[in-house]
């Protein structure tokens, strides 16, 4: 009887100890968090081949017909933790010739990384960049979310953004905006895109007097 008792304990050790020591499951990566592009920027910013706008200077009467050369609307993995991604967030580039002055204005968004923790929190600059052969000049003309009022400040520019109705006035007023130093005001219309720019320092306002738009 007592080897029978020291038997069943010694089973009982056993099984407990074969539970004890089995391995915990895998830890399943979590799927990457997708961050749509916000279609209010796509209204203001995104248009595809095919895109045509015309203005007129209407100090000189000189006209800049500007036309899409190239567009993309592209994934980037941001960011990783621990080897896992953590988030996929859709971008776009939009590149734009102009005849006027012979330069290719590209737009682009770029990822304001956010605090921890994440996922990623969907605001980020949109920056413009002016090239023309081997000039090239970058600069930020806007914030998302959008909204009234709103001041970005930095060593390079300074821009106030404001709403009004479905148009947003951006101005530019120090000398990194590629424009040759000059204060600029842009009048960004959704689902037009730019419908008037004023260059205060060659004395220029450049309004819409045609278009076509793809988005």
């Amino acid at each position: 009887m007592k080897r029978l008792y020291i038997l069943s304990i010694l089973l009982l050790l056993l099984a407990t100890s074969q539970y004890s020591c089995k391995p915990e499951p895998p830890v399943q990566p979590k799927e990457p968090v997708f961050t749509p592009l916000p279609q209010e920027v796509k209204d203001y910013c995104v248009f595809k081949y095919g895109s045509y706008w015309i203005y007129q200077d209407s100090v000189s009467g000189a006209l800049d017909t500007v036309t899409v050369q190239s567009y993309s609307i592209d994934t980037v993995n941001y960011p990783k933790i621990d080897g896992q991604l953590v988030g996929v967030n859709e971008t776009f580039s939009v590149s734009s010739y102009h005849s006027f002055d012979g330069y290719m204005e590209t737009i682009r968004p770029f990822a304001v990384p956010p605090p921890p923790p994440y996922p990623y929190n969907n605001t980020f600059n949109i920056y413009l960049t002016r090239q023309k052969g081997s000039q090239v000049k970058s600069c930020y003309v806007m914030i998302y979310p959008f909204q009234d009022n709103q001041q970005i400040i930095s060593t390079e520019d300074t821009l106030t953004l404001l709403l009004k109705s479905n148009i947003i006035i951006v101005y530019s007023n120090k000398s990194h905006n590629g424009f040759n130093n000059s204060e600029v005001i842009n009048f960004y219309e959704r689902n037009k895109g730019i419908i008037r720019r004023e260059i205060k320092k060659v004395n220029q306002v450049w309004k819409l007097i045609d278009f076509h738009v793809n988005q």
